[in-house]
């Protein structure tokens, strides 16, 4: 049973599923100059996309993150930082609102994650 298909069928009605860009972290290369620079993998989803709930803003309350925070449903295995693995953490490219141009989100948090789609909070990143 795909659980997240018939949530996501009735979410819908109201929360319209958003193509998104999923810049999946492969690690890292250096620099001439000796900096790292992160590397990705790209690929387009489908995602559902909502504001933060309460208890999710008390879950992340003690991480000490700030900004504008999104709750992102999708399929796959979507990633924050991972020490272990020396990779940095997933980006997600995907607008606001239909009206304004795409923006970069990183994975701050992933809230659930079962063998075929996850939860994961992000973080409005900013251009430099």
């Amino acid at each position: 049973m795909n659980l997240r298909q018939i949530a996501n069928g009735v979410t819908q009605i109201v929360n319209p599923n958003t193509s998104v860009t999923w810049m999946r972290s492969t690690g890292f290369s250096t620099s001439d100059d000796f900096q790292q620079v992160p590397e990705y993998e790209s690929t387009t989803v489908l995602a559902n996309v909502q504001a933060l709930s309460g208890a999710d803003l008390q879950h992340i309350n003690g991480l000490n993150i700030q900004g504008t925070m999104r709750k992102v449903y999708m399929y796959g295995d979507v990633k924050a930082i991972s020490r272990p693995d020396a990779t940095g953490a997933d980006l997600l490219v995907f607008s606001q609102d239909p009206s304004s141009p795409p923006q970069t989100w990183l994975v701050s948090q992933v809230m659930e994650t079962w063998p075929d789609w996850c939860c994961v909070i992000v973080t409005l990143q900013t251009d430099d």
